[in-house]
């Protein structure tokens, strides 16, 4: 039986919206890739992924703070919260708290987010989810992104996506070289 947990504290978690989408993020994860979430780095891909969904859904109704994640329950004299607005890059990566780490997957998603658009960064973030395995890194996690547009869409957004990854020193895509000479001869 699964179950999606709320906590509680200073303000009651399940008040603030970006709490209840963030949790159901774990929930996704847990359901598509269940029994993967150990290792540092793919600890921090799940919060990623929640505090991503939180900020995509926010900044889809309204541009105010939708990068403030938790911005009821965090953001206040109880907690700092999070954002999804950080230029930190991967050789940032602290390693020790991966709730920190977290912001840099995050950030490069709503990057991305940004550049194609709300609806075609959740599809390709969603089905990489399906190659989540225990103690995989964000590098693999952007290799499985890329994979997951050229499944989705033939490679529509590559360049956009790789563009990203590499600003962030995720991860540098091959060149992809396509040999045009059979077709004219």
């Amino acid at each position: 039986e699964s179950t999606i947990m709320f906590g509680d504290g200073g303000v009651d978690d399940a008040e603030d919206a970006h709490v209840i989408i963030h949790e159901y993020g774990h929930f996704v994860s847990h359901s598509v890739a269940p029994g993967t979430n150990f290792g540092h780095e793919r600890k921090a891909l799940d919060e990623a992924l929640g505090d991503y969904l939180a900020s995509s859904y926010s900044k889809s109704i309204n541009n105010y703070r939708f990068s403030d994640v938790f911005s009821w329950d965090g953001h206040n004299e109880f907690w700092a919260g999070r954002i999804t607005n950080s230029t930190k890059t991967y050789d940032q990566l602290i390693g020790s708290n991966f709730y920190v780490d977290a912001e840099i997957w995050s950030s490069c998603l709503m990057d991305i987010n940004e550049d194609i658009g709300r609806e075609a960064t959740d599809r390709i973030l969603l089905e990489s989810l399906y190659g989540y395995a225990s103690n995989m890194t964000m590098t693999d996690a952007a290799r499985l992104m890329v994979l997951s547009d050229s499944i989705l869409n033939n490679t529509g957004f590559r360049n956009q996506i790789c563009d990203r990854f590499s600003e962030r020193g995720l991860y540098e895509c091959p060149i992809v070289n396509i040999d045009t000479s059979d077709i004219f001869n």
